[in-house]
């Protein structure tokens, strides 16, 4: 019977963590026959006692069918009896999930079965493992991850998982049993090692009581295997910040002309969200263009403020890079930052123009052009540009003054921004403004879009006591999702525009 069932040493050694040497019955299932392929002399000694086996056909069923049972429900632990014993049988997963077989170590019942009981199970292993209770509390952590992480991360345990982001991923393993996914972790030396992290969920009879954090090496150090220490002392040193972030845009590394130019040290900026030195000059479009420039996989570059931990906004030339992994996947961001400020402490408003219309503070023709250009050469969908013209504005200028002409500008860009809240609104020049709708095609939806200046038009505008009413016209030009050529949609557009200005007239 052993020599029927037997697989090779070699294979078994290969594929599973064997964490007993000692003489306990041992058998090796194919998980989803429910067939033993392995045993050994005390398994199968313990066995045999049964009349009821086939030694040609020997199946988990035939042992216990709750212990069948324990494998569909993914369990850790079940407590099965056989031949009027209780037994307890502690399952024990090969890394690679789509291998058919595990094993399970078979003893007889004596022992309150609990975390401490799993703990003796794993106290042996050579992998890098933390136990948690089902409250997601930290319970033990085997010899082999203190030998790579400082004893003070098990004391401050949710600062070495990163935070709530992390937990939050831990839990979710809850649904999902045997989750896989990459981390970054700095270990007791200060290297950052990526690691591949698997969560699992410790159940006994299908009732869940823990859960379990295995730990195994994808790379030695973020900056790879050769030369890694060398490179870092490069890039540690350079003029230019250096700032790289995971997937999840969570600072992981800075280097020392970060800190400087910003003013936090590397522990208040690791660890938290890459927008920490945020200084709210720029809106919430701007950013959602880049990520979204960034999560599709190309880079980013261009003029942008900062704030420094005293207060202080800065100007800065920030290049954006996504980094890759081995199967294509974006694992981490890396961003150099090249501070402007020498070259422009006197005058922020020369730095402000390269995107802001310095009378209205909204986009400036430039980066409308720009902006545009980036979502059609990288999200590739359908859209629509609006333009729009204020007809009595050269009335009111001449009537009332510069000034005035000014503040209803002022006025009509505030509306616009509000009317078009989730889209990109620029002013062209002069009296003329510009809108771009993302996924807006039919001509119904454009129709419905330019219905809502017609609300800007019915309302009163009050200027220093002194009321206006608002005439626009508007062209619109709309484009598919093989569009490139920003400027000739803009010309489309401004000629949809004067065709209604001249209708109007005409009326």
């Amino acid at each position: 019977m052993k020599k029927i069932f037997q697989i090779s040493e070699e294979l078994i050694k290969k594929n599973y963590i064997f964490l007993s040497e000692n003489q306990m019955p041992q058998i090796v299932v194919d998980k989803k026959k429910k067939k033993i392929v392995w045993i050994n002399t005390q398994a199968l000694f313990l066995f045999k006692e049964s009349q009821n086996i086939d030694e040609n056909n020997l199946n988990v069923s035939d042992i216990s069918e709750h212990l069948a049972q324990s494998i569909d429900n993914n369990d850790s632990v079940s407590i099965f009896e056989y031949q009027k014993e209780k037994y307890v049988g502690t399952f024990i997963y090969t890394k690679d999930e789509n291998y058919p077989y595990m094993l399970i170590l078979i003893e007889k019942n004596d022992s309150k079965i609990d975390l401490d009981f799993l703990k003796q199970r794993y106290e042996t292993t050579s992998e890098m493992l933390i136990m948690l209770d089902k409250n997601f509390n930290p319970i033990d952590y085997s010899k082999a991850f203190l030998d790579l992480f400082e004893k003070e991360v098990w004391d401050d345990f949710y600062i070495f998982l990163d935070g709530n982001l992390e937990v939050k991923k831990v839990k979710e393993c809850g649904v999902k049993h045997n989750q896989t996914e990459r981390v970054l972790k700095k270990t007791k030396k200060g290297n950052l090692v990526i690691l591949n992290k698997r969560v699992s969920m410790l159940k006994v009879d299908n009732n869940l009581i823990g859960y379990l954090l295995d730990y195994e090496y994808q790379s030695e150090d973020i900056f790879g295997y050769q030369d890694g220490s060398t490179f870092r002392e490069i890039i540690n040193n350079i003029v230019d910040g250096v700032l790289i972030s995971s997937k999840d845009h969570i600072t992981l590394w800075v280097n020392d002309s970060i800190t400087r130019m910003s003013g936090y040290t590397a522990n208040e900026l690791i660890g938290t969200k890459v927008g920490k030195m945020k200084s709210n000059l720029h809106d919430s479009q701007f950013y959602k263009r880049m990520w979204e420039k960034l999560d599709s996989g190309n880079s980013w570059e261009g003029t942008i403020w900062n704030k420094r931990k005293t207060g202080e906004t800065f100007p800065l030339w920030l290049q954006i890079m996504p980094v890759r992994n081995n199967k294509n996947q974006i694992s981490h961001y890396v961003a150099i930052y090249k501070d402007l400020s020498e070259f422009d402490s006197p005058n922020k408003s020369l730095l402000l123009a390269l995107e802001k219309d310095p009378l209205t503070s909204i986009s400036n023709r430039t980066n409308f052009i720009r902006a545009v250009t980036n979502l059609l050469e990288t999200k590739k969908q359908k859209g629509t540009i609006l333009f729009i013209d204020m007809d009595n504005f050269k009335e009111i200028n001449d009537n009332y003054g510069h000034l005035i002409g000014d503040k209803v500008l002022l006025e009509l860009s505030a509306r616009l921004t509000q009317v078009y809240s989730n889209n990109l609104v620029a002013r062209y020049g002069g009296d003329e403004f510009i809108v771009y709708l993302e996924n807006v095609y039919e001509k119904d939806d454009v129709l419905d879009n330019l219905l809502k200046l017609h609300r800007i038009t019915k309302e009163i505008v009050m200027i220093d006591t002194i009321e206006f009413q608002i005439d626009l016209s508007a062209g619109y030009a709309t484009h598919d999702e093989q569009e490139t050529d920003i400027l000739r949609l803009i010309k489309e557009a401004d000629a949809s525009m004067y065709e209604i200005k001249r209708e109007k007239k005409n009326l």
